[in-house]
This record gives C-alpha cells, sequence and structure tokens, in this order.
C-alpha cells in the first residue's frame, strides 16, 4: 500500500511540474522563508467560527540538511483559541520552480500539497487543507511577497471547491535583530 502511494504521490508531482507556471527558481523561493518572523493575523468568524478574531505569534524557517527543504515551525496565540501550533516543510520538486509542502497543525491531520507562482510576487498553495473534521474540503494559500522582510498571506476556504470564502489573513515582518521581540 505504502509503495502504491509513493507512486501516486510521485505521478501526481510529475504530471503538475509539466504544466507548472513558475517564476523562481524552487531554492530562491525557499530562501525567501529562511528567517525568524514575526505575525499578525486575523481569523473570520464566517469560516473559523466563534474562534474568529486577532491573533499574534512567530515563525521561525530553517534550512535543512543539505539545503534541500526549509523547516518551519509557527507559534501563535489567537484571542478565543488560545495557543495554536502550525509545523511546515516546504521542499523543492525537480529543478522548476514548483514548491512542495507538507503541513500539520495542533489539532491534527497533514496534507501534501503544491505551490507555484501565480505572477512575480504570489506564490499559491492549492487544496492544502489540514481540517482533520473535514469542514472545508478545500483551501487556497496565497503568499503575497512585498519585499525581503515582509509577506502577506491569505487563506479561502470552500466545500465545493468552486466557491471560497475568507478564513484567516495576516501579515509576517522579518525580525531585523538577533534580540527583537
Amino acid at each position: 500500500m505504502r509503495s502504491i502511494l509513493s507512486v501516486l504521490v510521485a505521478i501526481s508531482i510529475l504530471a503538475h511540474q509539466a504544466f507548472a507556471n513558475t517564476t523562481l527558481p524552487a531554492n530562491e523561493t525557499l530562501e525567501k522563508f529562511v528567517g525568524d518572523w514575526n505575525m499578525n493575523l486575523l481569523t473570520h468568524k464566517d469560516t473559523f467560527g466563534d474562534r474568529g478574531g486577532p491573533g499574534n505569534g512567530t515563525m521561525t524557517c530553517k534550512w535543512g540538511l543539505a539545503d534541500t527543504w526549509v523547516d518551519c515551525e509557527l507559534d501563535s496565540v489567537y484571542v478565543r483559541l488560545d495557543h495554536y501550533v502550525l509545523k511546515i516543510v516546504l521542499y523543492r520538486i525537480g529543478k522548476a520552480g514548483t514548491v512542495g509542502a507538507f503541513v500539520t497543525n495542533s489539532f491534527g491531520g497533514g496534507r501534501l500539497c503544491i505551490g507555484d507562482w501565480a505572477s512575480d510576487n504570489e506564490l499559491v498553495f492549492e487544496d492544502a487543507w489540514i481540517d482533520p473534521q473535514r469542514k472545508w474540503e478545500h483551501q487556497i494559500t496565497t503568499y503575497t511577497f512585498h519585499s525581503r522582510d515582509k509577506l502577506d498571506f491569505m487563506i479561502e476556504v470552500s466545500k465545493d471547491g468552486e466557491t471560497y470564502l475568507p478564513h484567516s489573513s495576516g501579515v509576517y515582518t522579518r525580525k531585523t535583530c538577533e534580540f527583537c521581540e
């Protein structure tokens, strides 16, 4: 079973790579995430429920073994959710600009997803959802890079893959000194 799953994942990655419209090579894309970040965010009550509201936190992204992936850990606090942890592993897929991601969170679940450049500053991951309750079947996560030290994110969710609603959004600002809070 595991080998069949591995073959299916490999085929889907290769097929996706053949049609990818990329802007940056994968290593340059991964490099954009490396560093220590502060985060401010807003979860939308329409899709996040009663737990919706403002939050803040930090994200640290470091190169993995031989600079082949980037390991990110996000630690945040939402007003109505308390503590939330997210782990993202970003990795190269071949020589193209396509980037893979495996995401898990403190609620459980996980998903393998593929990101492509939609424009010269927007990296979009589709169906990057990790909801173990399967309330929302589809997700689009867009990272918008404004500069080396600032990036926005927007998460949109959908039940049918057609109509997407805002789920959460926010801004990452790079910490610029060793002792910054």
